[in-house]
């Protein structure tokens, strides 16, 4: 029975070990060209963020709408984040996962909302970037453990890998197979 409950705890803090190097180990720091408020893995305050139903922690920078009912909405224009969860809210490491950026004066790396496909495919391809498109909605890019999705006009979504298992990533809710 001891033998069994030390096995156990063995298990466990592998499995987390694993889990939290292999998220973390090729951290991307937060680019010096950007105007963004936190950057992927970075651990803000949630307190000192709103949370908006569907569109994740708003930005300090942006004001919610307020409805006549009391709830809240993202401006027209915003930054959010959005923060991964289990298994790590478990053992207290919440850190940014997403960030999604609908305001055309906010950038990364060069990248803004309002590129044309021809300069965001030449961006990505000057950084490094494994390019998906430019499809007719929006261009991917895929660099280690960062995927950015750039539709066009209308938002930019950045995803750190949550965990990698076999050949598979899986970047916030969408998997992806090499």
């Amino acid at each position: 029975m001891k033998k069994t409950r030390i096995i156990a705890l063995l298990l466990l803090v592998c499995t987390v070990t694993l889990m939290f190097t292999s998220c973390t180990s090729d951290k991307i720091e937060k680019p010096e060209d950007t105007n963004l408020e936190y950057w992927l893995l970075d651990r803000p305050e949630k307190k000192d963020l709103t949370f908006i139903d569907g569109i994740g922690y708003l930005s300090q920078k942006y004001e919610p709408i307020v409805s006549d009912n009391g709830s809240l909405s993202a401006p027209k224009e915003y930054v959010a984040y959005w923060f991964k969860n289990y298994p790590f809210h478990e053992i207290g490491i919440d850190r940014i996962r997403s960030i999604v950026i609908t305001d055309p004066n906010v950038y990364v790396w060069g990248l803004t909302i309002n590129l044309t496909k021809e300069e965001i495919v030449e961006t990505f391809s000057k950084m490094g970037f494994d390019i998906d498109g430019p499809g007719e909605t929006r261009c991917v890019g895929r660099y280690k453990n960062i995927e950015i999705t750039i539709y066009y006009n209308e938002k930019i979504v950045i995803n750190h890998r949550v965990i990698s298992i076999g050949n598979s990533i899986y970047f916030g809710k969408i998997a992806y197979t090499k």
